[in-house]
């Protein structure tokens, strides 16, 4: 049973979609239980068993674990697997209660997830009430399993699965995505995907290009997402003189294809859990530049198969863009062993079966009373 809190922000709906969409239907029987409306739910048709809609039992964290508890008893799973910090909740506590091991993917280091200083200091604590009641943990990176094991989760409960992304057909031509966007040619076009959040950095990349303004002429920067901070980043925009050669394009259901329109990727983020984004350009063909943050160094390799800058600083993003710009052939050499590196280490086959490889161990090893892992 595969728990979610619901909603269409971020890239968890996205990470659920290509592991539902991909995963072993032989070995595995899914029931998508959801704590609120989504689109993901009409997806998933086809690809799961069944759906179980629990937005009646979300007015609290007792209404929900009583609503999971009940789809527990209808459908009697062997393993839980939970994402979000409602459902980790909710999942645990009916796990426990039902005496159904639990598996959380945590997707980023829970401390940093929101900008609101209350959530920031109560989301960790309330999430740390039930961490002890989860029998594993899949992290999409190394940094944070640290922050795990740093809130006191043993090591070896931890297991490290990279996110992955489809491994794409055949590259349209860069030509296809900017005639959809209103772009030429001739233009070096800087851009970005990500949701308009403070945590996201997009307003260094804002300063960026007003320190590329001045050396690329025919620079262009696109930024792809929506959120809370349009409005103040086109202010931030407009008073920087820099309307004529920023686009925010919003939210764009076709914003991978139009990433091939890139001639680099730039992901500013002053904090990331892993940045599937990331993989997503990579495998595009298109070079990186990106914070060191997070799991980002786990990703990029500094001067190999992409480049990193610290996080804040527009100066040096902007520097590490003009470089990429200059020297054709670093961009190409990057954007090789980049591909090479996704091919290696974050394709959706993978990511898919080592998830697959940890449920169904939690399952076998609780089932037989032995220790997990």
């Amino acid at each position: 049973m595969l728990v979610f809190g619901g909603g269409d922000e971020g890239g968890g709906p996205a990470y659920l979609k290509s592991f539902l969409k991909n995963l072993d239907k032989k070995r595995f029987e899914v029931v998508y239980v959801s704590l609120g409306r989504d689109s993901l739910s009409k997806e998933l048709e086809g690809h799961v068993s069944s759906v179980e809609i629990l937005e009646g039992w979300r007015g609290s964290l007792f209404l929900s674990a009583l609503g999971v508890y009940r789809a527990l008893k209808m459908y009697n799973p062997d393993v839980i697997h939970t994402h979000g910090l409602r459902a980790n909740l909710a999942g645990r506590l009916a796990g426990r209660a039902k005496g159904v091991p639990v598996v959380t993917t945590v997707h980023s280091a829970i401390s940093r997830d929101y900008a609101n200083a209350l959530k920031q200091f109560w989301a960790p604590r309330i999430d740390n009430l039930t961490l002890s009641l989860t029998d594993r943990f899949i992290v999409v990176s190394e940094a944070i399993k640290e922050d795990l094991v740093n809130r006191g989760m043993p090591p070896e409960n931890i297991s490290i699965v990279y996110n992955g992304v489809d491994i794409p057909g055949e590259r349209p031509p860069s030509s296809d995505g900017r005639t959809r966007i209103g772009l030429y040619a001739e233009q070096f076009v800087v851009g970005t995907v990500a949701r308009l959040e403070p945590n996201k950095g997009i307003k260094y990349l804002i300063r960026a290009a007003k320190e590329l303004k001045p050396k690329l002429a025919n620079v262009k920067v696109v930024v792809i997402g929506a959120g809370r901070d349009r409005q103040e980043l086109e202010r931030e925009s407009e008073r920087l003189g820099l309307t004529d050669i920023i686009d925010f394009l919003g939210f764009r259901e076709d914003a991978r294809s139009l990433m091939t329109s890139f001639d680099v990727f730039t992901l500013p983020s002053l904090m990331e859990g892993f940045a599937l984004v990331v993989i997503e350009a990579m495998a595009a063909g298109i070079p990186v530049v990106a914070s060191k943050v997070g799991g980002v160094p786990e990703i990029i390799q500094d001067g190999r198969n992409g480049l990193l800058v610290e996080p804040g600083d527009p100066r040096s993003l902007a520097e590490a863009i003009f470089k990429l710009q200059e020297s054709p052939d670093l961009r190409s050499m990057i954007v090789a062993e980049a591909y090479k590196d996704f091919n290696d280490r974050f394709t959706t086959e993978r990511f898919v079966t080592e998830t697959e490889n940890v449920l169904e161990e939690t399952a076998m090893a609780v089932r037989k009373g032995i220790a997990v892992p």
